[in-house]
């Protein structure tokens, strides 16, 4: 019965059709179905993905199931199977290669780690991605390995970087699979192989003169306004210039808690001015400092710090006055309230419930009122005047209340 399901949900995977979810949660109801049904997909479909044709840019289909999983602890189980699904349907319907080319057509090599350095400072993509796959047991320690071979190479601004983090963590919530976790090797070492783009990294080097330079990774140091200042440094300031202060700094012992305060107090400057349809591409500053975090961080180097901020200044700044900013007011409670502006007697509610709670409106102790500008604005019109004489704003008489207590 449980091979019927899994080759059930394997054919859904091969040619996705209605019946793709039908299949998921028949695969979920067996034991350690979830676990097993996503190994399944990313054993299959990786080979299959024509990644090539994706190039410079990554299909974020499997990229996007690391994701899902972070979100697993804050989800109820009915939840995340329904989101997991999703992104599952979502790598199923990702580009593939045609004819037996691609990922699939590479074979496995010996899992020399001397051979897979050599291929991926060569650009031998193929030759990098068999000898990952030859890895007898992968573990989370080579994926980091993976990770340290790109530090300083920011292509695709720093996918490379993102990509072998995230997939350590699939591969860790996948409880560590061989099989799969040599297809996720693979491709990142394939990954790690392609065209390099190390042009941020050369110039901080240059600015640094070869000076030992390590950056301790510890809590921030430094106050709000110094944090605030620094970020203005990285969204206001030219590239060259920036990389220059910034030089500055690491040569004077800058902390990483306080670096990392700056990058994302500027990350969400440029987050709150993205014009609408740079949303989505200016939030990945947020995702390449995490992996600088809890990544690449520890190894104390400066050039990363300097790409982090060469990256988040890459994005356009607008005027701090017209940006989106929090605000406490209350528009329930008066500005200056004090118990003797409570009313001696009580007034009748005559705030219509009924359009809100189906109620039938009735007398209260006069706790909500109802308020109207008291001259008409300009703008209204003698079709609008009717919409607007309506009431406005409720405000309490009294102390304010969720709903009337009568």
């Amino acid at each position: 019965m449980r091979e019927e399901i899994l080759e059930a949900w394997k054919g859904e995977l091969e040619r996705p059709s209605g019946a793709f979810f039908g299949a998921f949660a028949r695969a979920l109801k067996i034991e350690a179905g979830l676990r097993d049904a996503t190994r399944e997909a990313v054993k299959l479909l990786v080979p299959r993905l024509d990644w090539e044709a994706y190039q410079p840019h990554i299909p974020h289909g499997l990229l996007g199931l690391r994701a899902v999983f972070r979100l697993r602890p804050l989800l109820a189980a009915t939840d995340f199977h329904r989101l997991l699904a999703v992104q599952l349907h979502m790598l199923a319907h990702e580009g593939r290669k045609a004819g037996s080319g691609g990922l699939a057509a590479i074979g496995r090599g010996s899992g020399h780690w001397g051979n897979l350095r050599m291929a991926i400072r060569s650009g031998r993509a193929s030759i990098a991605y068999g000898e990952a796959s030859g890895t007898e047991d992968p573990g989370p320690e080579d994926f980091r390995r993976l990770g340290d071979l790109v530090l300083h190479d920011m292509a695709n601004v720093g996918h490379k970087a993102v990509l072998a983090h995230h997939f350590e963590e699939l591969f860790l919530a996948l409880e560590s699979p061989k099989a799969t976790g040599r297809r996720l090797l693979g491709l990142t070492a394939w990954i790690a192989a392609s065209p390099a783009d190390t042009f941020w990294h050369q110039r901080a080097s240059r600015r640094l003169g070869g000076e030992a330079v390590r950056v301790p990774f510890g809590s921030a140091s430094l106050d709000e306004a110094q944090h605030r200042h620094g970020a203005r440094e990285i969204c206001d300031l030219g590239l060259v210039e920036l990389l220059d202060r910034l030089a500055g700094r690491l040569k004077a012992g800058e902390r990483g808690g306080d670096l990392l305060a700056m990058l994302v107090l500027a990350a969400s400057e440029k987050q709150l001015d993205a014009r609408r349809d740079l949303e989505g591409k200016t939030s990945w500053n947020f995702v390449y400092l995490a992996t600088q975090a809890m990544r690449q961080a520890g190894a104390g180097q400066p050039t990363p710090w300097a790409q982090s901020a060469a990256l988040v200044n890459l994005f356009p700044t607008d005027e701090e006055e017209g940006r989106v900013a929090p605000s406490r007011r209350n528009p329930l409670r008066p500005p200056s309230w004090t118990p003797s502006s409570t009313p001696s007697r009580p007034r009748p509610c005559i705030w219509p419930w009924r359009p809100f709670t189906g109620a039938a409106p009735r007398p209260c102790c006069g706790t909500w009122r109802r308020r109207r500008p008291r001259t008409i604005p300009p703008s209204i019109t003698p079709t609008s005047f009717w919409r607007w004489r309506r009431p406005r704003i409720l405000y309490p008489c009294c102390r304010p209340m969720p709903a009337c207590p009568c």
